[in-house]
């Protein structure tokens, strides 16, 4: 086998979290790499991107992708480096992205959630610009949420992987947009760096009073990635013809119930407000169009993609947290291979107007 290594570490379930993740909950194991079979290929994982997905189905038998069961390995999505292989899909050196499990190498075959990248698309960019939080924040915004130039936008989460892009999209297409963020740091940031035009810190302020300061005549469009109370406060704050795009519920995830998007939210629910929920793959077809504009748009400097990077697999349940924690901003990866590795070097050298504000790989 090409790869030379020997051993595999996976990061398994050991217990059913409560809340954040507990050291506890997850464990680092070692064992060897696994061999291929024909019609196989072994991927080394470069990076893993952290996504509130990946908590769900810790804890919950629920949605379109499987749970993960104790002493398996979690699961995310991730890109990486065909090392060896023994098929006509995925021939050697071919970078890859997909749904990943959380470890050093593992095999994949057709019919694998796992893809060979088109040429001149780094690692990072497929977890990125190219990614499926990008694609969210783009046809949630403007196939669904369909603002026009002038109107209010409102983006929970803002900071966020999903709510940063889609804020910085709205903007770019003349809406007035509000951010909700947690703490001064994070409001400063998508005000100065993003161009949101203001900003409530819920960690700090009254929302509904924020509210009926910034938007005296209502919030024409919110882009929702929290749900719980906060969706039904926003609910009191809408235009007449306002209306609402559920994206997420993060602030339900870490419970130890299914999450419901629609927890709290009143009675404006009951056909007062439009309220409309969709899935990002459904637009799998038109990525390429929507990675077009807003590389374009990246290439001009209206849209910033931020990152933040830890490095080593074991980091990784840390990265997690940090969604729920208030801890990150923009998109948490994980770098998995070795710094001296040959994969490093691919995100190196094809990295485009990217900010890694930790552990850059440079």
């Amino acid at each position: 086998m090409a790869v030379g290594a020997t051993k595999n570490r996976r990061v398994i379930l050991r217990r059913r979290p409560v809340g954040i993740l507990a050291p506890e909950d997850t464990e680092v194991v070692t064992e060897a790499v696994p061999e291929i079979a024909d019609g196989q290929a072994l991927v080394q994982t470069v990076l893993l991107a952290m996504d509130p997905v990946t908590r769900i189905i810790l804890a919950h038998d629920i949605g379109v992708v499987p749970p993960v069961k104790l002493g398996e390995p979690l699961r995310g999505f991730g890109s990486g480096i065909v090392v060896a292989s023994r098929s006509g899909e995925f021939p050697h050196g071919a970078k890859v992205a997909g749904f990943f499990e959380w470890c050093d190498f593992q095999l994949v075959m057709k019919g694998s959630s796992v893809q060979v990248l088109p040429e001149g698309i780094s690692l990072d960019a497929a977890l990125n610009v190219y990614g499926h939080t990008a694609m969210a924040a783009y046809f949630g915004l403007l196939d669904v949420g369909r603002p026009e130039a002038g109107q209010t936008v409102l983006v929970s989460g803002a900071a966020g992987a999903v709510g940063s892009v889609a804020g910085q999209i709205a903007a770019i297409k003349g809406c007035r947009v509000i951010g909700i963020a947690g703490g001064p740091s994070k409001c400063r940031w998508i005000v100065e760096e993003l161009g949101f035009h203001a900003t409530i810190d819920h960690r700090n302020e009254r929302v509904d009073e924020r509210l009926k300061t910034l938007c005296p005549t209502g919030v024409d469009l919110f882009f929702d990635n929290v749900g719980g109370t906060l969706l039904n406060t926003v609910l009191q704050h809408l235009a007449a013809r306002g209306r609402v795009v559920i994206c997420g519920a993060s602030s339900q995830y870490t419970g130890t119930a299914p999450p419901d998007i629609l927890k709290g939210a009143g009675e404006r629910v009951a056909g007062q407000a439009p309220m409309t929920s969709f899935n990002a793959m459904d637009y799998a077809a038109r990525f390429p169009e929507a990675a077009r504009e807003m590389r374009s748009w990246e290439a001009e400097g209206r849209l910033k993609l931020h990152q933040m990077m830890l490095s080593g697999l074991e980091q990784a349940p840390k990265g997690l947290n940090m969604l729920f924690t208030g801890a990150s901003m923009g998109r948490v990866l994980v770098s998995v291979a070795a710094e001296t590795a040959h994969e490093n070097a691919v995100i190196r050298s094809e990295r485009c107007g990217t900010y890694y504000p930790t552990s850059p790989l440079h």
